[in-house]
Protein backbone atom coordinates (compact mmCIF):
# COMPACT_ATOMS: atom_id res chain seq x y z
CA UNK A 1 0.00 0.00 0.00
CA UNK A 2 1.30 3.32 -0.87
CA UNK A 3 2.01 6.15 1.68
CA UNK A 4 -0.98 8.14 0.56
CA UNK A 5 -3.26 5.25 0.32
CA UNK A 6 -2.55 4.30 3.65
CA UNK A 7 -3.34 7.42 5.30
CA UNK A 8 -6.66 7.67 3.65
CA UNK A 9 -7.31 4.23 4.81
CA UNK A 10 -6.55 4.78 8.65
CA UNK A 11 -8.15 8.42 8.34
CA UNK A 12 -11.36 6.16 6.86
CA UNK A 13 -10.83 3.44 9.82
CA UNK A 14 -11.09 5.94 12.82
CA UNK A 15 -14.70 6.81 11.54
CA UNK A 16 -15.61 3.17 12.11
CA UNK A 17 -13.70 3.12 15.31
CA UNK A 18 -15.89 6.04 16.36
CA UNK A 19 -18.53 4.33 16.52
CA UNK A 20 -17.08 1.50 19.30
CA UNK A 21 -17.10 3.14 22.39
CA UNK A 22 -20.96 3.50 22.53
CA UNK A 23 -21.21 -0.42 20.73
CA UNK A 24 -18.96 -1.76 23.46
CA UNK A 25 -21.12 0.09 26.60
CA UNK A 26 -24.14 -1.70 24.88
CA UNK A 27 -22.94 -4.98 24.34
CA UNK A 28 -21.57 -5.15 28.36
CA UNK A 29 -25.32 -5.66 29.48
CA UNK A 30 -25.48 -9.09 27.63
CA UNK A 31 -21.74 -10.00 28.08
CA UNK A 32 -18.66 -9.64 30.47
CA UNK A 33 -15.82 -7.97 29.35
CA UNK A 34 -13.13 -10.76 28.81
CA UNK A 35 -15.98 -13.03 27.16
CA UNK A 36 -17.05 -10.20 24.95
CA UNK A 37 -13.31 -9.68 23.43
CA UNK A 38 -13.32 -13.76 23.01
CA UNK A 39 -16.38 -13.96 21.32
CA UNK A 40 -15.86 -10.64 18.68
CA UNK A 41 -12.12 -11.88 17.81
CA UNK A 42 -13.02 -15.17 17.58
CA UNK A 43 -15.85 -13.85 15.57
CA UNK A 44 -13.04 -12.00 13.09
CA UNK A 45 -10.45 -15.28 12.79
CA UNK A 46 -13.60 -17.16 11.05
CA UNK A 47 -14.27 -14.42 9.18
CA UNK A 48 -10.42 -13.99 8.26
CA UNK A 49 -10.16 -18.12 7.56
CA UNK A 50 -13.12 -17.93 5.57
CA UNK A 51 -11.70 -15.18 3.45
CA UNK A 52 -8.68 -16.66 2.80
CA UNK A 53 -8.54 -20.60 4.14
CA UNK A 54 -4.88 -20.94 2.84
CA UNK A 55 -3.55 -18.15 5.68
CA UNK A 56 -4.87 -20.51 8.52
CA UNK A 57 -1.49 -22.84 8.24
CA UNK A 58 0.91 -20.02 8.51
CA UNK A 59 -1.22 -17.89 11.09
CA UNK A 60 -0.54 -20.30 13.19
CA UNK A 61 3.30 -20.66 13.07
CA UNK A 62 3.39 -16.96 13.20
CA UNK A 63 1.64 -17.27 16.57
CA UNK A 64 4.77 -16.92 18.19
CA UNK A 65 6.36 -13.80 16.71
CA UNK A 66 2.90 -12.30 16.97
CA UNK A 67 2.98 -12.51 20.36
CA UNK A 68 3.64 -9.83 21.58
CA UNK A 69 1.50 -7.82 19.25
CA UNK A 70 -1.28 -10.34 20.93
CA UNK A 71 -0.94 -9.95 24.71
CA UNK A 72 -0.57 -6.15 23.89
CA UNK A 73 -4.40 -5.76 22.55
CA UNK A 74 -5.68 -8.50 24.94
CA UNK A 75 -4.59 -5.76 27.58
CA UNK A 76 -5.64 -2.58 25.73
CA UNK A 77 -8.74 -4.29 24.77
CA UNK A 78 -9.08 -5.57 28.74
CA UNK A 79 -8.37 -2.28 30.39
CA UNK A 80 -10.62 -0.32 28.20
CA UNK A 81 -13.81 -3.01 28.53
CA UNK A 82 -13.22 -2.99 32.09
CA UNK A 83 -12.95 1.12 32.09
CA UNK A 84 -16.27 1.14 30.26
CA UNK A 85 -17.97 -0.10 33.43
CA UNK A 86 -17.23 2.49 35.31
CA UNK A 87 -16.76 5.46 33.07
CA UNK A 88 -18.68 7.17 30.23
CA UNK A 89 -17.85 6.76 26.56
CA UNK A 90 -17.07 10.17 25.82
CA UNK A 91 -14.31 10.21 29.06
CA UNK A 92 -13.05 6.92 27.22
CA UNK A 93 -12.65 8.37 23.91
CA UNK A 94 -10.94 11.10 25.52
CA UNK A 95 -8.62 9.52 27.37
CA UNK A 96 -8.19 6.49 25.15
CA UNK A 97 -7.17 9.32 22.48
CA UNK A 98 -3.83 10.34 24.74
CA UNK A 99 -2.23 7.47 23.10
CA UNK A 100 -0.69 10.08 20.89
CA UNK A 101 1.69 11.42 23.33
CA UNK A 102 2.80 7.39 24.28
CA UNK A 103 3.75 6.70 20.54
CA UNK A 104 6.69 8.99 20.60
CA UNK A 105 7.79 8.36 23.91
CA UNK A 106 7.95 4.85 23.20
CA UNK A 107 10.13 5.37 19.71
CA UNK A 108 12.29 7.85 21.75
CA UNK A 109 13.15 5.20 24.30
CA UNK A 110 13.91 2.33 21.67
CA UNK A 111 15.68 4.22 19.11
CA UNK A 112 17.25 6.85 21.32
CA UNK A 113 16.21 9.78 18.72
CA UNK A 114 13.09 11.93 19.10
CA UNK A 115 10.83 11.87 16.16
CA UNK A 116 11.18 14.69 13.65
CA UNK A 117 10.19 17.71 14.81
CA UNK A 118 7.09 18.41 12.47
CA UNK A 119 5.43 14.87 13.54
CA UNK A 120 6.12 16.08 17.55
CA UNK A 121 4.53 19.29 16.20
CA UNK A 122 1.49 17.39 14.95
CA UNK A 123 1.32 15.62 17.96
CA UNK A 124 1.29 18.65 20.06
CA UNK A 125 -1.54 20.09 18.09
CA UNK A 126 -3.69 16.54 18.32
CA UNK A 127 -3.59 16.36 21.91
CA UNK A 128 -4.06 20.08 22.01
CA UNK A 129 -7.40 19.37 19.93
CA UNK A 130 -8.67 16.24 21.44
CA UNK A 131 -8.03 18.00 25.38
CA UNK A 132 -10.21 21.08 23.52
CA UNK A 133 -12.63 18.37 22.04
CA UNK A 134 -13.61 16.52 25.61
CA UNK A 135 -13.30 19.93 27.48
CA UNK A 136 -14.66 19.53 30.37
CA UNK A 137 -14.18 16.26 31.00
CA UNK A 138 -15.15 16.13 34.62
CA UNK A 139 -13.20 16.14 37.79
CA UNK A 140 -14.67 13.41 39.36
CA UNK A 141 -11.47 10.73 38.75
CA UNK A 142 -12.43 7.08 38.54
CA UNK A 143 -11.02 3.55 38.69
CA UNK A 144 -12.25 3.38 34.82
CA UNK A 145 -10.78 6.14 33.92
CA UNK A 146 -7.40 5.13 35.88
CA UNK A 147 -7.69 1.58 33.46
CA UNK A 148 -8.35 3.67 30.76
CA UNK A 149 -5.50 5.85 30.57
CA UNK A 150 -3.26 2.24 31.22
CA UNK A 151 -5.09 1.05 27.61
CA UNK A 152 -4.08 4.27 26.35
CA UNK A 153 -0.21 3.49 27.05
CA UNK A 154 -0.76 -0.20 26.18
CA UNK A 155 -2.06 0.75 22.45
CA UNK A 156 0.49 3.51 22.19
CA UNK A 157 2.86 0.41 22.44
CA UNK A 158 0.98 -1.43 19.88
CA UNK A 159 0.75 1.38 17.21
CA UNK A 160 4.79 1.59 17.55
CA UNK A 161 5.43 -2.18 17.71
CA UNK A 162 3.61 -2.34 14.80
CA UNK A 163 4.80 -0.32 12.15
CA UNK A 164 7.86 -2.16 13.13
CA UNK A 165 6.61 -5.64 12.60
CA UNK A 166 4.06 -4.97 9.97
CA UNK A 167 6.71 -5.07 7.01
CA UNK A 168 8.28 -7.97 7.55
CA UNK A 169 5.37 -10.52 7.51
CA UNK A 170 2.31 -11.19 5.06
CA UNK A 171 -0.25 -9.25 6.51
CA UNK A 172 -3.08 -11.76 6.38
CA UNK A 173 -0.98 -14.28 7.92
CA UNK A 174 0.08 -11.21 10.90
CA UNK A 175 -3.67 -10.18 11.37
CA UNK A 176 -5.14 -13.73 12.02
CA UNK A 177 -2.47 -14.75 13.92
CA UNK A 178 -3.46 -12.17 16.28
CA UNK A 179 -6.81 -12.56 16.31
CA UNK A 180 -6.67 -16.42 16.99
CA UNK A 181 -3.98 -15.33 19.82
CA UNK A 182 -6.51 -12.67 21.38
CA UNK A 183 -9.24 -14.69 21.04
CA UNK A 184 -7.67 -17.61 22.72
CA UNK A 185 -6.16 -15.68 25.83
CA UNK A 186 -9.04 -13.60 26.17
CA UNK A 187 -10.45 -17.21 27.73
CA UNK A 188 -8.51 -17.64 30.72
CA UNK A 189 -8.84 -14.02 31.02
CA UNK A 190 -12.34 -14.29 31.31
CA UNK A 191 -12.32 -17.48 33.95
CA UNK A 192 -9.95 -15.16 36.29
CA UNK A 193 -11.42 -12.12 35.93
CA UNK A 194 -15.46 -12.35 34.69
CA UNK A 195 -18.45 -13.51 35.28
CA UNK A 196 -18.84 -15.60 32.52
CA UNK A 197 -22.04 -14.12 31.72
CA UNK A 198 -23.76 -13.57 27.97
CA UNK A 199 -26.93 -13.64 26.69
CA UNK A 200 -27.72 -14.50 23.29
CA UNK A 201 -30.10 -11.95 22.48
CA UNK A 202 -30.24 -10.53 19.10
CA UNK A 203 -29.05 -6.96 20.46
CA UNK A 204 -25.89 -8.89 21.83
CA UNK A 205 -25.16 -11.23 18.89
CA UNK A 206 -25.38 -7.95 16.59
CA UNK A 207 -23.08 -5.90 18.44
CA UNK A 208 -20.60 -9.18 18.41
CA UNK A 209 -20.80 -9.71 14.58
CA UNK A 210 -20.17 -6.02 14.90
CA UNK A 211 -17.07 -6.37 16.73
CA UNK A 212 -16.03 -8.99 15.22
CA UNK A 213 -16.18 -8.52 11.34
CA UNK A 214 -16.00 -4.74 10.97
CA UNK A 215 -13.89 -3.59 14.40
CA UNK A 216 -11.95 -6.82 14.18
CA UNK A 217 -11.27 -8.74 10.89
CA UNK A 218 -11.49 -5.93 8.68
CA UNK A 219 -9.78 -2.85 10.96
CA UNK A 220 -6.61 -5.08 11.85
CA UNK A 221 -6.04 -5.84 8.15
CA UNK A 222 -6.91 -2.14 6.97
CA UNK A 223 -4.63 -1.01 9.91
CA UNK A 224 -1.79 -3.24 9.67
CA UNK A 225 -1.29 -3.04 5.79
CA UNK A 226 -1.38 0.74 6.43
CA UNK A 227 1.29 0.97 9.22
CA UNK A 228 3.77 -0.96 7.26
CA UNK A 229 3.96 2.04 5.15
CA UNK A 230 4.71 5.24 7.65
CA UNK A 231 5.89 6.23 10.72
CA UNK A 232 4.33 4.98 14.19
CA UNK A 233 4.09 8.68 15.64
CA UNK A 234 2.23 9.82 12.34
CA UNK A 235 -0.30 6.86 12.21
CA UNK A 236 -1.04 7.58 16.02
CA UNK A 237 -1.85 11.58 14.80
CA UNK A 238 -4.14 10.00 12.46
CA UNK A 239 -5.40 8.02 14.94
CA UNK A 240 -6.81 10.80 16.69
CA UNK A 241 -9.31 11.57 14.35
CA UNK A 242 -11.32 8.75 16.04
CA UNK A 243 -13.02 10.61 19.07
CA UNK A 244 -13.80 13.44 16.41
CA UNK A 245 -15.75 10.97 14.91
CA UNK A 246 -17.66 9.87 17.98
CA UNK A 247 -18.41 13.36 18.58
CA UNK A 248 -19.97 13.95 15.00
CA UNK A 249 -21.87 10.66 14.91
CA UNK A 250 -22.95 11.33 18.45
CA UNK A 251 -24.13 14.41 17.57
CA UNK A 252 -26.06 13.13 14.14
CA UNK A 253 -27.88 10.89 16.17
CA UNK A 254 -29.45 13.12 18.56
CA UNK A 255 -27.45 12.19 21.29
CA UNK A 256 -25.03 15.57 21.93
CA UNK A 257 -25.75 19.45 21.30
CA UNK A 258 -23.49 21.29 19.39
CA UNK A 259 -20.74 22.85 21.34
CA UNK A 260 -17.48 25.17 20.77
CA UNK A 261 -15.19 22.23 21.94
CA UNK A 262 -16.28 19.84 18.57
CA UNK A 263 -15.44 22.92 16.36
CA UNK A 264 -12.10 23.66 17.84
CA UNK A 265 -11.06 20.59 18.63
CA UNK A 266 -11.99 18.67 15.47
CA UNK A 267 -10.27 21.24 13.32
CA UNK A 268 -7.09 21.04 15.98
CA UNK A 269 -7.48 17.80 15.37
CA UNK A 270 -7.72 17.58 11.31
CA UNK A 271 -4.83 20.37 11.63
CA UNK A 272 -2.35 18.13 13.04
CA UNK A 273 -3.47 15.26 10.68
CA UNK A 274 -2.73 17.40 8.07
CA UNK A 275 1.03 18.80 9.45
CA UNK A 276 1.26 14.79 9.58
CA UNK A 277 0.31 13.65 6.30
CA UNK A 278 2.63 16.66 4.45
CA UNK A 279 5.72 15.74 5.89
CA UNK A 280 8.25 14.57 3.64
CA UNK A 281 9.51 10.81 4.38
CA UNK A 282 12.34 10.15 6.11
CA UNK A 283 15.55 9.74 3.94
CA UNK A 284 17.32 6.75 4.44
CA UNK A 285 21.13 7.34 5.01
CA UNK A 286 23.33 6.93 1.76
CA UNK A 287 26.62 4.77 1.74
CA UNK A 288 29.43 6.38 -0.12
CA UNK A 289 31.41 4.04 -2.51
CA UNK A 290 34.40 4.26 -0.56
CA UNK A 291 32.30 3.30 2.65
Amino acid sequence: MSLPRARIALALLTAIWGSTFVVIEAGLGGASPFVMIAARFAVASVVLVLWRPRSLLPALRATRAALPLTLTMVLSFGLQTFGLQTTTPARSAFLSSLMVVFVPAFELLHTRRAPRPRLLVSVSVAALGVFALFHPVGLEWRLGDTLTVLSAISFGYYVFALSRVAPTHDVQTLVLAQTLGIAVLAVPCALVFDTLTFDFAPGTLLVVAYLGVICSALSFTVMTNAQGTMPAVEASVIYTLEPVYAAVFSLALGRDLWRWQLAAGGGLVVCATLIAATAPPPVAPTVSASG
